[in-house]
């Protein structure tokens, strides 16, 4: 009961910083800052962007393919932080701070990776397009490979009847999935065994149309999910009975285009984030925007817009925002 109510509080707390904020900037006329780590897929760079001075804004090489960032580590005051991100059959982990790789990780059993969740008990569970022999019959299924603390494999997990995972995002406790893929994406129970064994889909949520469903997450009020709904380049929210209850498409604006929304993040104020990956090519970013903010009625509030420095950006990590604790 006090956990709860040491919940309401915290939740109640951000609103009102929320409403303060947005009074102050009103008055001000002042943007609310974003800080946020953005991996950029089609020029191979992690990017450290500060809305409010372009002269802090950065970059650090690395590996293609950047996918699925995640901040990993102790959140320091003051500090950027650490971010792995998955590369070829493995990952890789960057400190932005010091602007180099100080971990990294491969295995074999990782070809076709497309992401990689740290357990509770400090092992690591890897998502895995699993690559058949060449003219085999393709492969109906994603592989969960588990591996212990000391990063020795102890298991696999079969998800069939799914395939072409993006992402996959742990829930809280570990026992639970959202694995975003071709079609939708699956609400999974992770088996305790640490040995083979098939995974248990407890839901299928199917995208309305288009393909290619790329992220999954637990919407904050906990009634539902917000999904980077792929080549629909469209935020769906969708009810827990998979009922879909919210559709908002990229805006129309002359020479940009919704491409390929990819992560999302919901905000304390009832805002949602999404990434707008725009292409493998370098020179794509020109296409259409790389981040979209959209308010708690669908209308687009703030947008990133920036093909010199950026190419195709599909992950982010929001550092700082009205209402969100430091380094969250």
């Amino acid at each position: 009961m006090m956990t709860h109510g040491r919940k309401r509080i915290t939740v109640a707390l951000r609103a009102v910083f929320c409403a303060a904020f947005a009074v102050a900037s009103a008055v001000s006329g002042a943007e609310p800052a974003r800080r946020l780590v953005l991996s950029d897929e089609s020029r191979g760079r992690i990017h450290y962007y500060d809305s409010t001075d372009p002269a802090k804004c950065f970059f650090v090489n690395a590996e293609k393919t950047t996918w699925d960032i995640q901040r990993v580590g102790l959140v320091v005051p003051g500090k950027i932080g650490r971010y792995r991100y998955v590369c070829r059959n493995g990952f890789k982990v960057v400190d932005m701070d010091e602007r180099r790789d100080v971990d990294e990780f491969r295995h074999p059993s990782l070809a076709g990776i497309s992401a990689v969740s740290s357990l509770p008990d400090g092992g690591f569970l890897f998502c895995v397009n699993p690559r058949g022999k060449k003219g085999a019959p393709k492969i109906h299924a994603v592989l969960l490979r588990k591996f212990s603390k000391d990063r020795k494999p102890v298991a696999t997990y079969t998800c069939s009847g799914i395939v072409n995972s993006r992402t996959m995002t742990l829930l809280p406790g570990g026992k639970e999935a959202l694995i975003a893929h071709e079609k939708g994406f699956s609400r999974v129970r992770i088996p305790e065994e640490d040995r083979d064994a098939e995974v248990s889909e407890m839901k299928h949520f199917a995208m309305p149309h288009s393909r290619n469903m790329y992220h999954a997450v637990t919407s904050l009020d906990g009634k539902g999910y917000w999904t980077g709904a792929g080549y629909a380049a469209e935020l769906v929210r969708f009810a827990a009975d998979g009922k879909v209850e919210k559709v908002w498409p990229a805006p129309v604006e002359e020479g940009k285009k919704g491409y390929f929304f990819a992560s999302v993040k919901e905000l304390a104020n009832g805002h949602v984030l999404v990434a707008n990956w725009t292409g493998h090519g370098a020179g794509d970013s020109k296409r259409g925007w790389q981040l979209l903010e959209f308010d708690g009625a669908g209308k687009v509030v703030w947008s990133l817009y920036d093909p010199a420095r950026f190419g195709s950006i599909h992950g982010f990590v929001m550092l700082a925002y009205p209402g969100l604790p430091d380094g969250k």
